[in-house]
């Protein structure tokens, strides 16, 4: 498609000014983006003249501030923190306490013990959660340990299935 007549071509009437839809027009190629990119490739460079408006100059960052202290960790986070440390409250599972959604208010435990028709815990929540302490701990339990079967280091020895598998072939 681009020989070195076409891309002679290019250059020429790229240096004319002619914008990129008026030289596909006058080489007979399809699209606009197909002479940008050629131009891009050959290295054809045009001036942009801009808007008018002129930008600011670019200010320095600020000096480093000194270091602020740490913040104190949120309800929630001590909440995930004391997880592995203490046990989980013991408690039966109690019928709910709110059975109406227009019973709940703003500090209610949102935690649906059943059904959705069953109702909410209704306790006094975790401040940063939507739980009480006890159903934040089911929420926000810590990932187990992931339990990986030990390497077998004896190659090509076929699972106990596929032995059976081969027997009563």
């Amino acid at each position: 498609m681009w020989t070195d007549e076409r891309v002679e071509a290019l250059k020429r009437l790229w240096a004319e000014g002619k914008t990129a839809r008026q030289i596909a027009v006058e080489l007979s190629i399809k699209t606009r983006s197909a002479v940008l990119g050629k131009a891009f490739r050959v290295g054809l460079v045009r001036g942009h003249k801009g808007n008018g408006i002129k930008r600011r100059p670019t200010v320095k960052p600020p000096a480093p501030v000194a270091k602020t202290p740490k913040p104190k960790p949120s309800p929630l986070r001590e909440l995930l923190a004391s997880l592995e440390t203490a046990p989980l409250p013991i408690r039966h599972d109690d019928p709910p306490l709110i059975t109406r959604i227009d019973d709940l208010e703003p500090h209610h435990c949102r935690w649906i013990p059943g059904e959705p028709s069953d109702g909410w815990c209704g306790r006094q929540k975790v401040d940063g959660t939507s739980y009480c302490e006890f159903h934040a701990r089911r929420a926000f339990a810590p990932p187990k340990a992931a339990v990986r079967a030990p390497y077998d280091p004896k190659p090509n020895t076929a699972p106990a299935s596929l032995k059976r598998l081969l027997q009563t072939a």
